[in-house]
Order: structure tokens, then C-alpha cells, then sequence
């Protein structure tokens, strides 16, 4: 289990999340995205860096071609690094940003998404409105899990980025990214997510009022103001 606090969320009244659970609900796994992860899988620091190389043997072997002074080149080498430098720096700083600043919960009975760099965001996401979830793994053991929603969510991909399946207009699929032993993670949520499936098959409808309430929305405001109670997921 990866820790899922940090400065920027010492208010949390549990880590990770915006408010305490409900009675009968309780944590069952809580993980980030890894940094190196991010890095490689979210910002293709592989492919940057197969370009700046491409860029080092261009620029070489053109001045070689153009009988350019070899001091020359090593110049232009070294404006190249330089910023190489700056791109992989950047690159790396926001890829700390979101691991810092992300936390993934599986609850017994929702999962929910604190995401956000500039600004942060929890999101609820009940069982009772994911219609079903896949994985990738890794030779490594990473990778993601993506999940489905019922239609009519509401939601934005936008708002979502880097932590949704697919480019930011496709429709909405709300990723956990960059996860290590993503095997285990999936089957701890699959299991949870039978247990659900059960559980509805069991209960008794409730009032008309608590089922008009949408069941996916902000989970900061399920609660009201940070250390309230989030709201029964199902």
C-alpha cells in the first residue's frame, strides 16, 4: 500500500479522502501513480528522449557534412543539452506534482480519485455506477486500471487528465494510473465489486428521495466542509 498523504493534504480528515466514511464502509486498498511511471507512460520520456538524441546525430552530421569546425559542433551539442535538460526537468517536476498530489481509494463499496495538480479534486465514484473495469499489465508488474461508467455522468475528461483511458474527448473512462502490482490491485477491486453486485441483489429499494440523488459527483461535496461524512455510496 503506497501512502497516500502528503503537505499539500494535511486537512484531510482520513488520507486520501475528503471526509470520514459512513458507518459499515471502510478502506481496502489506497495507492498513487509512480513517479517513474508518470515519466514514461504519461509524458513519453522515451520518445523525448529518442528525439533529442535523433537531434544530436542530425546536428553532427551535418556539421560534419558542411565542414563545420568540430568546436562548432560541440557547441551546438551543448545547446542541445542544455535543453534536453530543461524539458526532462520540467517533465520531472510535474511528474512528482502528480504523484504527490494524486491518491486512489477502494472502499467496500466505491472508489474514489483525488486528482489535481494546480487544483486539487476528489471525485466518488460508487459501485452502483461502474459498470465494469479492465487492466494492463506490465512485464514489471505496473500498470493501470480503467474503469466504466453508466451513461449520464457528467463528468469531463478534461478534468480528468492524466488519470483517464483514451485521448481527453473521447468518452470518459477514469484511469488509476502507473500503479505497482496493478494484478493485485485489480483483483482486490473485482472482488469488491462482486461483493456489491451482490449486496444490490439482496437490498430493498430505498426512499424516492435518497434515489434521486446522483450517486457520481465531487466527493468534496458529498461532504460539505473538509471532516464531514461522505454520504452512502449505495
Amino acid at each position: 500500500m503506497s501512502e497516500t498523504g502528503g503537505p499539500e493534504h494535511d486537512g484531510e480528515p482520513v488520507p486520501g479522502l475528503p471526509g470520514r466514511l459512513p458507518v459499515g464502509e471502510h478502506i481496502v486498498w489506497q495507492g498513487r501513480p509512480e513517479m517513474g511511471g508518470v515519466m514514461v507512460r504519461v509524458l513519453r520520456a522515451r520518445w523525448i528522449a529518442g528525439y533529442f538524441a535523433i537531434a544530436a546525430l542530425w546536428s553532427v552530421a551535418v556539421g560534419i557534412n558542411d565542414g563545420v569546425a568540430f568546436g562548432a559542433i560541440l557547441i551546438q551539442l551543448g545547446y542541445l543539452a542544455v535543453l534536453a535538460a530543461i524539458v526532462f526537468g520540467l517533465m520531472a517536476l510535474f511528474a512528482r506534482a502528480v504523484s504527490r498530489t494524486s491518491a486512489y481509494t477502494i472502499t467496500n463499496r466505491r472508489v474514489v480519485m483525488r486528482i489535481g495538480v494546480a487544483l486539487s479534486a476528489s471525485f466518488n465514484l460508487p459501485f452502483s455506477q461502474i459498470t465494469g473495469a479492465d487492466y494492463r499489465a506490465r512485464k514489471d508488474g505496473t500498470g493501470e486500471i480503467a474503469l466504466d461508467l453508466v451513461p449520464g455522468h457528467g463528468l469531463s475528461s478534461a478534468v480528468f487528465w492524466p488519470h483517464q483511458r483514451g485521448k481527453v474527448w473521447s468518452r470518459l473512462r477514469p484511469e488509476m494510473i502507473c500503479l505497482n502490482d496493478v494484478a493485485d490491485v485489480a483483483a482486490t477491486l473485482a472482488l469488491q465489486l462482486q461483493a456489491a453486485t451482490a449486496r444490490a441483489a439482496k437490498a430493498e429499494p430505498t426512499s424516492a428521495d435518497e434515489r434521486a440523488v446522483p450517486a457520481i459527483r465531487p466527493a468534496s461535496t458529498l461532504g460539505g466542509a473538509r471532516g464531514g461524512v461522505l454520504h452512502p455510496a449505495e
